[in-house]
């Protein structure tokens, strides 16, 4: 039997740019809809047939008529996103990892340098460079009494959430005193602190703590957006041995490039 004589080809749509499709329920009446799309230099800059092409998400929406007949519906959900390699930090490990090697190898090209903070922060406060990719209220507080204009931001495609832990050590010779220092750190207070310290600001853990903060702090340090910035933060990747060692190969790869 031919191919085609069992089965009958319905087109969603003739031509979409994109990535493999996602079925979901976006309009919640319980049937799966298609979504797919695009985001710049998915591949690169020369991998994809339109790679400066408008970011956007689609999605198909599933219809059923009385008749029992289907078709699909197309929605554009947004045209900034995009959509691209689909991996949330917390999956990402040795084997997914190379999905994340061609987007940060065409991010290395289209970079002037990549820098640690104190060359990133002089690179901005110098003019050298505009943008600095990975950075946030970190690398700008420190600059801002000097150059009001300089803000930090989440795109909309999110971010990673930086984060640090504090304990006390087995065999610590104080640990009552040991104790006393973590609860400091973490209450409103300390975190205050630590959020507007001179080597680099940081946003406090502790809610609490923007009653010890000014106002001129909240506002360098974003204060009030930070509801939204969190939906779109994810948490710092924890590898394992193996995933580590293949992150500072690519790392390394990227930077020798």
């Amino acid at each position: 039997m031919a191919p085609d004589a069992r089965w009958k080809k319905h087109f969603v749509a003739q031509r979409v740019f994109g990535e493999s499709p996602l079925f979901t329920d976006v309009d919640g009446d319980g049937l799966p809809d298609v979504i797919t799309g695009k985001r710049r230099w998915a591949h690169g800059p020369t991998g994809d047939a339109e790679p400066n092409g408008t970011p956007y998400i689609s999605a198909f929406l599933l219809r059923r008529a009385a008749d029992k007949s289907v078709s699909y519906v197309p929605r554009r959900l947004d045209d900034q996103g995009g959509i691209g390699t689909q991996l949330v930090t917390a999956d990402i490990n040795a084997e997914s990892l190379p999905k994340l090697k061609d987007p940060l190898m065409a991010l290395r090209k289209a970079s002037k340098q990549v820098s640690d903070v104190v060359s990133a922060q002089t690179a901005l406060a110098t003019g050298e460079v505009d943008i600095v990719v990975g950075g946030g209220e970190w690398l700008t507080a420190v600059l801002a009494a000097d150059n009001p204009n300089l803000d930090w931001t989440i795109p909309k495609q999110g971010g990673l959430r930086w984060a640090q832990s504090i304990g006390v050590v087995a065999g610590s010779t104080q640990p009552d005193l040991a104790l006393e220092f973590v609860k400091y750190i973490v209450s409103p207070e300390g975190q205050a602190r630590l959020a507007t310290a001179s080597c680099y600001w940081g946003m406090p853990a502790n809610a609490k703590a923007g009653d010890a903060l000014s106002a001129e702090a909240k506002a360098v340090l974003r204060w009030d957006q930070q509801p939204d910035f969190l939906t779109r933060a994810q948490l710092y990747p924890i590898p394992d041995a193996a995933t580590d060692t293949a992150m500072q190969d690519m790392w390394t790869e990227m930077l020798n490039q």
